[in-house]
């Protein structure tokens, strides 16, 4: 997918035995880019979470104009 815009934010930091002894630093990253359905402007995201134990990656991409919706956002807990 080719991004035309990015956003990096740091969502936090995985410690700990199972996903990184040392220590690393989580990132969400978002933009927009042209959707494949429909050609107009979409917005995309990645973003990583630690559950248990392991750094989960999830990324999508949705689009207003069309509907065009691909990919899944993490469960936050709700």
């Amino acid at each position: 997918m080719h991004h035309d815009t990015v956003a990096d934010t740091v969502a936090g930091a995985a410690h700990g035995g199972c996903a990184e002894p040392g220590g690393m630093d989580l990132t969400d990253t978002a933009g927009s880019a042209a959707c494949p359905r429909c050609g107009q402007p979409a917005r995309w995201w990645r973003c990583e979470r630690v559950e248990d134990g392991s750094v989960n990656t999830y990324s999508g991409l949705s689009c207003d104009a069309c509907g065009e919706c691909d990919g899944v956002l993490p469960d936050e807990g709700d």
